[in-house]
Formats: structure tokens, sequence, C-alpha cells
């Protein structure tokens, strides 16, 4: 067996084979009691048990694959959601540092008057950068300070 799927078909398989011999054991042990010197009695009870304990093992060993089956995945789901955890704030991270400049440069590109027409052009537009380039910096350092 290799998947879950298989281990979940042999331990479902193998789950009535245990009853059955268990039963078979006992009810050879309690034959063996009304007829204690038959020695085919005795020895049919001994392979009963013999049988008994395989399938008690098979059983074991399958229940053991499906368990650490599911462990196996279990890990593999929480390292592929620790690792999209990962993403999502390094995205958030990009979105706060660049969201003020993206505002900014939607304000300041609209046609209307602002009052910052008399000033020089390029002076305007770089102290316009910094200043929201300083407040993406700062929501930055305020999203990975220990404790957010």
């Amino acid at each position: 067996a290799r998947t879950a799927a298989d281990f979940f078909q042999a331990v479902r398989a193998v789950g009535p084979l245990v009853h059955a011999t268990r039963s078979q054991e006992r009810a050879l042990q309690a034959a063996r009691e009304v007829a204690p010197g038959d020695k085919d009695l005795i020895a049919l009870r001994d392979q009963a048990y013999d049988l008994e304990r395989a399938a008690e093992l098979v059983h074991a060993h399958a229940r053991d694959g499906l368990e650490f089956t599911i462990a196996r995945r279990a890990e593999e789901q929480a390292e592929q959601a620790e690792h999209i955890a990962h993403a999502g704030h390094r995205l958030n991270l990009l979105a706060a540092m660049f969201l003020p400049i993206t505002a900014l440069g939607s304000l300041l590109g609209m046609n209307l008057l602002n009052g910052l027409e008399g000033l020089p052009a390029p002076i305007t537009f770089w102290v316009a950068a910094a200043a929201a380039f300083g407040l993406g910096w700062w929501i930055r350092a305020g999203m990975t300070a220990p404790g957010r």
C-alpha cells in the first residue's frame, strides 16, 4: 500500500478476518475444554491461534500505515500553508509600501487646481514622491514590528 486509500482498504478487508479467526480460536478452545484429550483439536486450536495472531498483525500494520500516511499528508499541508502565509505577508508588505505613492500619483494626476501649480515641477514631484515613499516605509515598518 502506498496511499491512504490503499491502507484503508487493507484495514477494512482484514478487520472481518481478525474477528472470524478470533471467534474460531475461542470456539476451538471451548471444544478443547469439553474434550481435553483430543490431540487433533489441540492442533487445530493452535493453528487457529496462529491465524488470529497473523491477522491481528496485518491489521495493526495496515492501521499504522494509514495513520502514518495521514500524518505525513498533514505535515505537507502545514508546510504549504506556512509557505502561502509567508508569500501573502510579503505581498502585503509590497502593497503597504507602494499604496501611498499610488494614491498620491492618482491625486496629483488629476487636472484640478491644488495650489501647487506655482512651484517648480521637479521639486514638487520629488518632495511628493519622497513623502509617499516615506509613508510607505513607515507603514511597512509598522507591519513588520514585533507583536503586529
